[in-house]
């Protein structure tokens, strides 16, 4: 899982470069929303990552998927 991390920020930086040649003005707008957006659900999800008691609500409204080891019961 973490060996592949390294490539996917080359890809991602590699893509994001022709991006910004071709449309610099999308560039600007689409890199503060990926800003926003990372921001946002780091904010979310930072209370279960952490181990920081919350609702058994909150940790069920986050169960996007149904991941082995994400259990909030």
């Amino acid at each position: 899982y973490f060996a592949s991390v390294p490539f996917i920020i080359v890809a991602i930086a590699l893509i994001w470069d022709r991006f910004v040649r071709f449309r610099p003005r999308a560039a600007k707008a689409g890199m503060f929303a990926l800003l926003a957006a990372a921001l946002v659900l780091f904010a979310a999800f930072y209370p279960l990552e952490s181990g920081y008691q919350t609702t058994l609500s909150y940790a069920r409204y986050l169960r996007w998927f149904n991941w082995y080891n994400y259990d909030p019961q």
